[in-house]
């Protein structure tokens, strides 16, 4: 699935401390997403602490079979505190299980 006429994209489970991350199930199908952008290189986004295609995975999450391929994010963070970013997720709790998953960038 190309992602490049998506203009905002908000990370699944993108809060760090919230009841919105994400919790279930999310099976690839060996698919790819690709060209997956967060915001510009001229316009930073700004995002929840956690950011990426997933922000926050918890509580048992499992992902699997898939890729993200030529990926950019370009975020703005303009309160102080931490800011975490991962291609796949920004975090990953204890108990979160990823297999076969593939991460690539521009």
């Amino acid at each position: 699935m190309d992602l490049s006429s998506v203009a905002i994209w908000t990370s699944v489970g993108n809060n760090l401390n919230s009841s919105n991350n994400f919790k279930g199930n999310f099976d690839g199908n060996n698919k790819t997403i690709s060209n997956l952008t967060i915001g510009t290189l001229a316009t930073p986004s700004y995002q929840n602490p956690t950011s990426g295609f997933f922000g926050t995975l918890s509580n048992g999450a499992s992902i699997k079979n898939l890729t993200l391929a030529n990926i950019a994010f370009y975020l703005n963070r303009s309160v102080a505190g931490a800011f975490i970013v991962g291609g796949l997720a920004g975090v990953a709790s204890a108990g979160v299980q990823i297999d076969n998953c593939h991460v690539s960038g521009l």
